[in-house]
């Protein structure tokens, strides 16, 4: 009887060891079910799993038991559209995967396997690790793609998880590359068995001590082109190429390319300061800029290289949103939710929305204000205005908003501080918004309408218009604030591109003679000598066939004297005159071409 239990026992001890459970992971690549497709797996003929399928987002999991040996028949049931969004994978108890199908968007066909509960994975690839990568070195400008994989991978604790993973659970693996001399670099993936993918970019001395410096993920394919920009200034330096499979369910097969981009739209928000990209990118020559203050966060204000897809070769940018996505894939800057402090700036932005058919409720309001003290009558500045509202929110709510306001001596303006807005259509008062520039209003203004791409990430976009105010006092402060906000909600990026050196003196106040002058001595006790230099002239001559004279006007703008100008020197005689600060502005022809302070003491 004994022995007959342990015959029993034994039996039933080996019947188990080869019974075992398999997981079943469906998954559709866009993410809305499988539209009425579905699975049946039997085995040794029997049913054990009928008709499954992702009734709705992009994942379902089933198990069925088998036996090492049993039969396992997959039936693909193409009894709905979109069959080549599913995939299917199935593994056994210690996560190997006996069978895959739709990988790569290849329509299911279903199939036939042997269950096998003890079959191991392979091992780890052999750049499973960033101190081990595989080196794609030989970059050109052409894309030519590699296959490897991911099977087996593990997670590296050391290394912190991608910043643009949502669902990062391990099982990358590791590449490097030189970076071009142009500084240009672009890591590409393709589908292959791995049909969703995410790839990071690191820079640093050696592998264990690494800086992510570029990332994009895509849960419903792969992510489109991942770029290095000379800005980063990594020409000639290894970067560390990460892949990963999100979820690292779907682990396989994918292609990779490493290559050197041409030039195209950059964007950068961390090199320089608000501060910086005022004196050093957008201001040019005869105005002098101090109190920087910017209202918004970091990543909604940066400098821009190669935007002659719009106009303008480099620049500044600023949105209401973050301003790298415009040349990236979006994921993730539409929703930055920043208040202003500016109480003013909002009332008078909500007006200006409203006034052209726009909600009221202005969000994400991005300010970046200065004084300036401009050494002529007039200042411009070339802009373009474009948004991811077009062509779809025009003339509704959502009627986003650009402003240039300009406060200061002479100026009695409707808006804060008696401020005037400057950015309006040419030639009219009207403002610059989603519903007053686009395809139909003021359409000459306006570029076109774009398809939106990483490359250049947005509805559409104006022509480059000039923004300018005269009527200055030369030598006096006066206050600007750039401003750009969304209207009604905080969703949906509209950005505005300024052109580097455009912040000038007014074109039409130049002075094509180029010509300059000295108050000698400065500050003086009693009179004034001005000595004229024509810079396009040899020395001791002058500009001839012209009208010169010099204006003397007083701090407040008023008149004090004209006095011609005929020869390399002139003597300003200041009897009577009270001790203080004046402006000497120089006319040639009727029009102001340089202005100077000089002090009576």
């Amino acid at each position: 009887m004994m022995k007959k239990l342990y015959t029993f026992l034994s039996l039933f001890l080996v019947l188990q060891s080869y019974s075992c459970v398999f997981t079943v992971y469906l998954h559709d690549t866009f993410g809305d079910g499988w539209n009425g497709n579905s699975i049946t797996i039997t085995v040794n003929g029997i049913p054990v799993l009928t008709d499954i399928t992702v009734l709705t987002g992009m994942d379902s999991t089933f198990y069925f038991d088998a036996e090492n040996g049993d039969t396992v028949v997959v039936t693909y049931n193409a009894d709905g559209s979109w069959q080549s969004e599913n995939e299917y994978t199935i593994i056994n108890p210690i996560y190997t995967e006996i069978w895959n199908d739709g990988q790569g968007g290849a329509i299911p066909t279903g199939g036939t396997f042997f269950a096998d509960c003890d079959l191991m994975p392979p091992p780890p690839p052999i750049n499973d690790e960033p101190c081990a990568p595989i080196n794609l070195d030989m970059v050109s400008s052409d894309c030519v793609f590699q296959t490897f994989t991911t099977e087996s991978a593990l997670d590296i604790a050391a290394i912190p998880t991608p910043a643009c993973s949502f669902s990062y659970n391990g099982g990358d693996v590791w590449f490097t590359a030189t970076v071009p001399a142009s500084g240009r670099l672009a890591v590409t993936l393709g589908a292959q068995e791995m049909t969703t993918g995410g790839v990071a970019v690191y820079s640093g001395a050696d592998c264990s001590n690494l800086t992510e410096i570029a990332c994009t993920e895509q849960v419903w394919g792969m992510p489109g082109n991942l770029y290095i920009s000379e800005i980063g200034g990594y020409a000639g330096q290894t970067v560390w190429i990460r892949v990963w499979e999100p979820d690292n369910n779907f682990q396989g097969t994918f292609d990779i390319c490493v290559w050197e981009n041409p030039p195209l739209l950059d964007v950068d928000t961390t090199t320089l300061t608000p501060e910086q990209l005022i004196e050093e990118v957008l201001i040019t020559g005869l105005l002098e800029v101090s109190n920087v203050v910017y209202d918004g966060p970091a990543r909604a204000i940066g400098q821009f290289i190669h935007g002659n897809i719009f106009g303008f070769e480099s620049g500044l940018i600023m949105g209401c949103g973050a301003v790298d996505d415009i040349c990236d894939d979006d994921i993730s800057g539409d929703l930055l939710y920043w208040e202003s402090g500016s109480a003013d700036v909002k009332a008078d932005i909500s007006g200006i929305s409203q006034a052209s058919g726009g909600s009221p409720n202005i969000f994400d309001q991005v300010i970046l204000e200065f004084d300036l003290v401009p050494s002529a009558e007039a200042i411009e500045i070339n802009f373009v205005f474009a948004s991811d509202e077009y062509p779809t929110f025009e003339h509704t709510n959502y009627n986003d908003v650009f402003a240039f306001f300009v406060s200061g001596p002479g100026i009695s303006g409707p808006y804060a501080d008696g401020a005037v807005n400057a950015a309006v259509i040419p030639g009219t008062s009207i403002p610059i918004t989603i519903s007053t520039v686009n395809g139909t209003d003021n359409p000459s203004y306006f570029g076109e309408y774009v398809t939106p791409m990483p490359e250049f990430n947005t509805g559409g976009y104006t022509i480059p218009i000039t923004a300018t105010i005269s009527g200055l006092f030369p030598l006096s402060t006066y206050h600007i604030k750039l401003v750009i906000a969304d209207a009604s909600d905080y969703s949906i990026n509209t950005y505005i591109m300024f052109e580097a050196g455009s912040f000038a003196v007014g074109s039409n106040f130049q002075d094509k003679h180029n010509i300059g002058f000295k108050i000698l001595p400065n500050p003086s006790q009693e009179n004034f000598c001005v000595i004229i230099e024509n810079q396009l002239a040899t020395p001791g001559q002058t500009v001839t066939n012209s009208l010169i004279e010099l204006r003397i006007t007083e701090m407040n703008g008023q008149l004090k004297t004209i006095i011609p100008v005929s020869g390399e020197k002139t003597e300003i005689l200041t009897n009577g005159w009270t001790k203080g600060a004046y402006i000497c502005n120089l006319f040639i022809d009727g029009k102001l071409v340089r202005s100077e302070k000089m002090i009576l003491n």
